[in-house]
């Protein structure tokens, strides 16, 4: 009987540093974007352990990516009859039922996690596709928002700045499908996401319906290891708004690998407009100068950009309201209006190589509205969202503004992180 019951305890023991090692793997896989590893890893814990947190909510996120969602569903339940208030699992529940058309529910979990958890940015999102789809069932009428290609990458694009993540790095695809009798519109885009743990990159790939309600599938932290552009810009969806570019007829936009165009637009098959890298200069300037043109304040900050960190807490170095001196400051900013090279990166090609996210923070204002937030980089080159990369500032320039801050006792590299 003794010798059983050591057995018995030996195999437990023995069963119990495999499931830990298994975990441990799991873990890894999910932090590495290994989301085939984890599935097989989440697989074999489940059938040992049916209700495992960590299991369940890897196999949750893969029916999630594949729009299994009573699958979804019913994993989520398994994570929550081990941790009943689990804010990612309630909120994560309540999406899964949002698109099974259970609003009630969804909003009722989705309640729930944000009396948990009211900051994170996750949990507010829920809430706010809650109320927008609400609003669509409520008016089903209502004219579409969204009707185009370019319609729908502005959603997207301001779905991200709105749920604060960093400026995305590259937009990857954006194509018009079918979805339950809609028209809606899916593609990627590499971003920093916003998370109260850390921010980190990854690949989201969405969802845009015809009311504007963009909704992220998954997510893909793999971005290390995938075949990045040969250009990597912020925004360039609004480059192509400011530029008129005539969306009638468009279905999709694909990145080119042929100089100098950088992006198709088709129609079908039929090639309708191309975007080189030139036009995007040329607009991402014509934007920025009549924007600080209406500025009536101008701030100087000790920060930044908006990157992974708020910038209205930081604190303000100088300010200019003064209607002569705001015309004075913007006509030092003149840029180098470069675009010949075949693989421009501005800050390489000037010796910067660092990717600091520069300070100090200049910001335009006209009343309570930011006009652009900016920052100088090494006194060098200056970085607003709306530029295709960091605009170098001529020499004459450089000079002009490192003597300004000089003389307000500001120096010219004092970023914080």
């Amino acid at each position: 009987m003794r010798m059983t019951l050591c057995i018995a305890t030996a195999v437990a023991v023995f069963s119990s540093c495999v499931l830990a090692d298994i975990h441990d793997d799991l873990d890894d896989a999910l932090e590495s974007g290994e989301m085939e590893t984890a599935v097989r890893l989440a697989s074999k814990i489940v059938k040992k352990t049916p209700d495992d947190y960590d299991a369940n909510f890897a196999l949750a996120l893969d029916c999630e990516a594949k729009e299994k969602f009573k699958e979804m569903a019913k994993h989520l339940k398994r994570c929550l009859r081990k941790r009943p208030d689990a804010t990612a699992a309630l909120n994560s529940l309540a999406m899964a039922c949002l698109n099974l058309g259970d609003i009630e529910k969804a909003e009722k979990l989705a309640k729930k996690a944000a009396a948990n958890a009211p900051r994170e940015p996750q949990v507010k999102d829920t809430l706010r596709q809650v109320e927008m789809v609400k609003k669509e069932l409520a008016n089903p009428n209502a004219p579409p928002v969204v009707s185009n290609v370019f319609d729908a990458a502005a959603s997207a694009y301001r779905y991200n700045k709105e749920v604060g993540n960093g400026p995305w790095a590259y937009f990857n695809s954006m194509v018009v499908t079918q979805d339950k009798n809609r028209t809606v519109w899916r593609g990627s885009f590499v971003t920093l996401v916003r998370s109260d743990w850390r921010p980190y990159p990854a690949e989201l790939f969405f969802k845009v319906y015809p009311s504007g309600r963009v909704s992220i599938i998954r997510e893909n932290r793999r971005v290390a290891r995938m075949q990045a552009p040969k250009f990597s810009f912020n925004n360039y969806i609004r480059h192509f708004q400011v530029a008129k570019v005539n969306p009638t007829g468009v279905t999709s936009i694909e990145d080119s690998n042929d100089w100098p165009v950088l992006m198709r637009l088709k129609s079908g098959e039929k090639v309708v407009r191309e975007v080189t890298l030139a036009s995007l200069v040329k607009t991402g300037l014509s934007d920025f100068r009549p924007r600080i043109a209406r500025a009536d304040k101008i701030v100087i900050r000790d920060g930044s950009v908006n990157w992974d960190r708020p910038t209205d807490k930081d604190p303000v170095l100088a300010t200019i309201t003064d209607p002569k001196e705001i015309a004075a400051f913007n006509r030092m900013f003149v840029f180098v209006e470069k675009s010949d090279k075949e693989e421009w990166n501005p800050r390489a090609d000037i010796g910067l190589g660092c990717g600091c996210p520069g300070g100090p923070g200049i910001d335009w204002w006209k009343g309570g509205e930011k006009l652009a937030q900016t920052a100088l980089h090494h006194g060098k080159t200056v970085w607003w969202d709306g530029f295709t990369w960091d605009f170098v500032l001529t020499e004459k320039s450089q000079k002009e503004i490192a003597a300004w801050l000089s003389s307000h006792s500001i120096p010219q590299d004092n970023a914080k992180r």
